[in-house]
C-alpha cells in the first residue's frame, strides 16, 4: 500500500520531510536558547565578582590587615606601660606618656588616612553596584550606610574627634562581611566549575 503507487505517498514523504525539518529547527533553537542562557548567567556572574564582590572582598583584606598591625602595636606598647623594664637608650626620649600620645596618634592617622578612604571606596562601590549584588548582599545596604557615616564621616568631614558615646550603638557589620564573604566564594566556584 505504501509503494510509489499509492496516490497520497508524495504528499506523506513531503510531510515527513517538513515534520523533521520542524523538529530539527526546535530541538536546535531550544539548545541555542540554552546556551544562550547560560552563558549569560556566566557573563552576569563573573561581573558580580569582578565589579562587586571581589573589591569588597579585597578592601576588607586591607582593612583586616591594618587593624592588625594596629592592634599588635597597641599590646606591644601595653606591655611597655604595665611593665618595669626600663626603656631602651635609644627610646630614652620617650617615656610612657609620650608613647601613649604617639601611639594615639598612630591610630587617629590610620582611621582617618588609612581607614575611612577604604571604608568610603567600599560604600562607593555599594551603591554604584547595587545591581550587581545579591538579595541578600543588598539587605544591608542601609546598615553598612550608617556604620560608614556614623563611624567615620562625622569626624573625618568635621575635622573634630566625636566622642566614644556616638559610638556605642555603633557595631561592625560582621553578618554583612559574612555574607559577602559566602557569595564571593559561592561565585568563585560557579565560574570554576
Amino acid at each position: 500500500m505504501l509503494d510509489g503507487s499509492w496516490p497520497g505517498w508524495g504528499l506523506l514523504q513531503t510531510s515527513i520531510s517538513a515534520a523533521s525539518g520542524l523538529l530539527g529547527a526546535i530541538i536546535g533553537g531550544s539548545i541555542t536558547v540554552i546556551i544562550q542562557k547560560t552563558s549569560g548567567k556566566q557573563t552576569h556572574m563573573k561581573e558580580q565578582l569582578e565589579r562587586f564582590y571581589s573589591p569588597m572582598m579585597s578592601a576588607l583584606s586591607v582593612i583586616s590587615a591594618k587593624r592588625g598591625v594596629a592592634e599588635t602595636a597597641s599590646k606591644k606598647a601595653e606591655e611597655y606601660w604595665n611593665s618595669d623594664r626600663p626603656w631602651s637608650e635609644g627610646l630614652n626620649w620617650l617615656d610612657k606618656s609620650n608613647t601613649y600620645e604617639f601611639l594615639n596618634q598612630y591610630l587617629v592617622r590610620l582611621h582617618a588616612d588609612d581607614l575611612c578612604p577604604i571604608y568610603s571606596a567600599m560604600l562607593k562601590i555599594f551603591s554604584e553596584n547595587l545591581w550587581l549584588a545579591e538579595p541578600s548582599t543588598r539587605s544591608y545596604y542601609m546598615q553598612f550606610t550608617e556604620f560608614v557615616e556614623r563611624w567615620y564621616h562625622v569626624e573625618v568631614r568635621s575635622g573634630h574627634s566625636v566622642q566614644m558615646p556616638y559610638y556605642e550603638d555603633v557595631e561592625e557589620p560582621n553578618d554583612f562581611y559574612d555574607d559577602l564573604q559566602f557569595h564571593f566564594e559561592r561565585l568563585r566556584g560557579k565560574i570554576a566549575s
